[in-house]
């Protein structure tokens, strides 16, 4: 009993936090400055892409690799991931995860490779000055632990970003927490992306911190034919105001999911749909995302069961 008090203590706790941190005029992480990092925070995954980057508050996949929400008896799962930006800003973003579970532990080792093609690069009187190259990096070591109904997870992770001979390096942490509640129900709150950042030529840089809180509601028909899962995140973003996002997910005989999210208060917002053949030993995944940083991009994902 002592226990259970102590875990809903600590979950009214972070959703307080929570508030409170939507509710303030200042921003967390780096200082903003000329050379933003919010590529860092796309959605890597095809599933996270189609939902908008809507997750805290679901399961499996919910908190990103923050919770790995494996049980001991699943095998390990490999995810590779593309995303291909618009042709106007010709990169691609490649990303590999290799995660699982043991008993109430979860873990997930993962990186990402941003890549531009050659940009064009123009003086102040917007005369041609060449192309030029950049790109960026990042690694991330997560792991999470169940207990009982709450599962909490955290992520440690760092890389480098660069254009021509300018770079910065980065260094973030992110944490999470959710909570199982009756009628299929769960909530959460997690803080993503605080950190660090070395100045990128003169300026100081901006990581995409954030904090969210969700809830969200799942079930399944007893017949096997439906399972759904619908929720809605609100989060609050370095150096931009509140924003939500509705999103969801139908999974049809356990073998096709149809997926979509929106996202309310962002600087462009627009529907984001997907959809997977879910496979016995492998996942094949797809979305197309027209919101964000930039544009509509496409995604391509392919989960192996090991």
């Amino acid at each position: 009993m002592d226990l259970l008090r102590t875990r809903t203590v600590l979950l009214l706790a972070a959703l307080v936090a929570g508030t409170a941190f939507c509710a303030s005029a200042k921003p967390w992480g780096a200082p903003k400055g000329g050379a933003s990092f919010g590529h860092l925070g796309i959605p890597p995954q095809a599933r996270a892409a189609a939902l908008a980057g809507g997750g805290v508050a679901w399961s499996g996949e919910g908190l990103a690799s923050m919770q790995p929400a494996l049980a001991g008896s699943e095998s390990l799962r490999l995810d590779f991931s593309r995303a291909w930006m618009p042709e106007e800003v010709g990169a691609r973003l490649d990303r590999f995860e290799l995660s699982g579970g043991a008993g109430r532990n979860g873990f997930s080792v993962s990186g990402t490779l941003l890549d531009y093609d050659d940009l064009d690069g123009y003086t102040e009187d917007d005369v041609s000055a060449g192309s030029y190259g950049a790109g960026a990096w990042h690694l991330a070591l997560a792991w999470s632990r169940s207990l009982g109904p709450v599962r909490w997870g955290a992520e440690l992770s760092g890389g480098n970003a660069e254009i021509e001979d300018y770079d910065s390096w980065i260094g973030m942490a992110s944490f999470g927490i959710v909570c199982s509640l009756p009628l299929g129900f769960r909530a959460g709150t997690a803080l993503r992306h605080v950190g660090w950042a070395t100045p990128f030529r003169n300026d100081e840089p901006t990581l995409p911190s954030e904090l969210v809180v969700g809830i969200a509601q799942g079930g399944r028909l007893s017949s096997g034919f439906l399972a759904w899962t619908a929720g809605v995140d609100v989060r609050r973003r370095n150096g931009d105001g509140l924003a939500a996002i509705v999103s969801g997910e139908a999974v049809l005989h356990d073998a096709v999911a149809i997926r979509a999210g929106y996202p309310f208060g962002e600087d462009e917002p627009g529907i984001s749909v997907g959809g997977a053949l879910l496979l016995r030993w492998v996942d094949v995944e797809y979305a197309l995302a027209s919101h964000g940083l930039y544009g509509a991009r496409h995604h391509l994902g392919l989960a192996i069961r090991l």
